[in-house]
């Protein structure tokens, strides 16, 4: 698919504009003056402390060229047009067999913003997790692309670049609050600190599975509420005080989280993180925490109770949504010791693959019966205990260390694995809020390097900057080619992982798809080798078998399937087909039964059933079916064919009784 040359960068103008006016509007960046002192809106607390604490380092004096006007300004245009220039290459990738196929070529329900549509993605799973409003963006993808790729995926690129500059917005607040009475000194030094580290959360290959797997989006729209909820939080409470709008301090950031939740019920986090903020920067709750519950610090504790109240309720809704589509792991599988062995990996996982950004996977998978005297599971726990103990130590001088480690581990919780979502041990997709904060602590390294090495070697840091920006979108490129399509996303994570039973299956059904099915055969057989209680290569051997003719075998096959797992609504439509074809009417009709049971929605399943009812001359029960199938997928030739022909034998039935 082309792309017209001049068009993209449209995307970046109006991914940066909004933002850009707000908060120019309300003195976060584009004023160049800085006060000061920024004021402190604490009710209490008055104890001194350093003022470069935290992000800032010293004090020593560090000018490379000044930055003008115009290049302060230019920053955020600067982040967006360089993240979408890195993420330019996933608009020709198209969906891949990893719940695109499913989500979106083969779901009706999510085509429009119409109320039945509306009502589905509110009322329901949708797409798996409870995500109604990334689900309506899916809707709006629909009505303007139809069921193109690339319209889904510029939506996806297009908000990770809106995701950048909010990133670069909130790291110049932060970095402003933590300068203080600095921050008009060293004002070119919060510009250059913020844009390399919105650039490094932007473009690093963390990223890319939650920008080049369509299904993951939710992770980018729900992170975009979530920095926004921040900022409208962290600002009156930094600059307006106590004087702020009502609106202004408590119902905007209450908004924007509820519209996170609404994306994905990982921001359930935010309470947590806000206390963090009140404790630093903000300064409005004390070291101490035995004066935390103090009658001065009521009103702090106040206005966070809608916030757990938003987090509890979506907290709920996710865990309901997630146990309805059978994601959640069982207990007797997954013990807790072995949940507790998952977190500690995935904690230090991902904290291994921002530091080195290598053999990244769709899919990381534990070895059974991994547990907490695994040696990667001891090794894991000690670095975590080491940065643990290390940022509480340092808590006074360097506050922030204490901050970004909450943070992340506060982000994190909903899906490091104590409340476990399939068998998976981890996710790139889940770096994309938690990882903010290594993002933060990159661009506070970036300045504490520029202060250490004074004026003469300060722009030595800047071009090391740019080659680790460098280094980072080229591992990019690179891991979005992997996303190109189903086989070769499969195909590489096989090549680092030959033992994935679920790679080899999702690769023989890519392979089937382009009409490949020879080459299939082995993929299947090799992942139930693997994993003999896996149900879905039987299904899916039993398709190649029954369109080679080998009708007893794939039956054989579909039979093993729905023994394995008989809440399947697939092959029991299938064997329903091969079983009416031989006659056997009553066994079919069971089949497409108990489908509806498992998915009532199913088009094909009312439709073949009220064809078997066709046939054996109960024409109401048929009418019903074929309606059936008609209000799930009005488009559905077949079942208005049938329909058609019912209605017809109805009316020479009724003349013929006249």
């Amino acid at each position: 698919m082309s792309i017209k040359r001049g068009g993209w960068p449209l995307a970046g103008w109006v991914s940066v504009l909004i933002p850009t006016v707000y908060f120019k509007k309300h003195n976060v960046l584009m004023n160049t003056k800085f006060p000061h002192k920024i004021p402190d809106s604490r009710p209490v607390m008055k104890a001194a402390r350093p003022k470069d604490a935290g992000l800032s380092c010293n004090s020593k004096e560090v000018s490379g060229s000044r930055l003008g006007n115009f290049t302060r300004r230019a920053m955020p245009f600067l982040v967006v047009a360089l993240t979408f220039a890195v993420f330019l290459p996933v608009l020709k990738n198209g969906f891949v067999e990893w719940d695109d196929i499913r989500n979106f070529v083969n779901n009706q329900k999510y085509r429009g913003l119409g109320w039945e549509q509306l009502k589905w993605m509110f009322t329901s799973a949708g797409l798996g997790p409870y995500t109604p409003l990334t689900t309506m963006t899916f809707g709006l993808d629909f009505l303007i692309w139809g069921v193109s790729p690339f319209g889904y995926h510029l939506t996806s690129v297009v908000l990770h670049c809106i995701n950048a500059v909010v990133f670069y917005f909130l790291c110049f607040k932060l970095f402003t609050l933590a300068a203080g009475s600095l921050s008009r000194e060293k004002s070119d030094e919060l510009y250059l600190s913020a844009c390399f580290a919105a650039l490094f959360f932007s473009i690093h290959p963390l990223r890319v599975e939650s920008v080049a797997w369509l299904s993951g989006r939710h992770d980018i729209l729900s992170c975009l509420f979530y920095m926004l909820a921040i900022l409208l939080y962290i600002q009156p409470r930094s600059a307006g005080g106590e004087n702020a709008p009502f609106r202004c301090r408590h119902m905007l950031p209450l908004a924007a989280f509820f519209l996170a939740l609404l994306s994905k019920g990982m921001a359930i986090s935010l309470p947590v993180v806000l206390v963090m903020f009140d404790i630093y920067p903000l300064r409005r709750l004390p070291d101490n925490s035995g004066k935390w519950f103090s009658r001065e610090t009521r009103q702090i504790w106040l206005e966070k109770i809608p916030f757990f109240v938003l987090a509890a309720v979506f907290g709920i809704i996710g865990y309901v949504c997630q146990a309805k589509v059978g994601a959640l792991a069982s207990y007797q599988k997954f013990g807790f010791i072995s949940r507790a062995a998952q977190s500690l990996f995935a904690v230090f996982l991902y904290i291994h693959k921002t530091m080195i950004p290598s053999d990244l996977l769709p899919l990381y998978r534990l070895a059974d019966g991994f547990g907490l005297s695994n040696p990667k599971s001891l090794f894991a726990g000690t670095v975590i205990a080491a940065i643990t103990v290390a940022v509480i130590v340092l808590r006074r001088r360097q506050p922030a260390g204490l901050a970004v480690w909450v943070y992340y581990l506060a982000t994190l919780s909903p899906v490091a694995g104590i409340v476990k979502i399939n068998s998976q041990a981890a996710a790139d997709r889940y770096t994309y809020l938690p990882c903010l904060g290594f993002a933060l602590l990159a661009g506070a390294g970036f300045r504490m390097c520029r202060q250490a090495v004074g004026r003469r070697l300060g722009n030595i840091c800047v071009i090391l900057a740019c080659l680790v920006i460098a280094g980072l979108s080229f591992l990019t490129w690179r891991q979005e080619k992997i996303w190109r399509d189903s086989v070769s996303l499969w195909s590489y994570d096989l090549r680092r992982d030959p033992g994935n039973a679920l790679a080899h299956n999702n690769l023989g059904v890519a392979l089937t798809r382009e009409g490949r099915g020879m080459e299939a055969v082995p993929h299947y057989l090799k992942a139930l080798e693997l994993d003999p209680n896996y149900a879905d290569p039987h299904n899916n051997l039993a398709v190649l078998l029954d369109d080679q003719g080998r009708t007893a075998e794939a039956i054989g096959h579909y039979r093993q399937s729905l023994r394995l797992n008989a809440d399947s609504a697939e092959p029991n439509i299938n064997l329903a087909v091969l079983l009416a074809g031989q006659g056997k009417l009553n066994e079919a009709k069971l089949h497409y039964q108990q489908a509806l049971r498992v998915e009532p929605g199913n088009a094909q399943a009312h439709n073949n059933l009220g064809a078997i009812w066709l046939q054996e001359g109960r024409y109401e029960q048929a009418l019903q079916e074929f309606r059936q199938a008609l209000v799930f997928r009005p488009d559905y030739a077949t079942a208005q064919n049938n329909m058609y022909l019912v209605m017809k034998t109805l009316k020479k039935t009724a003349k013929a009784q006249e």
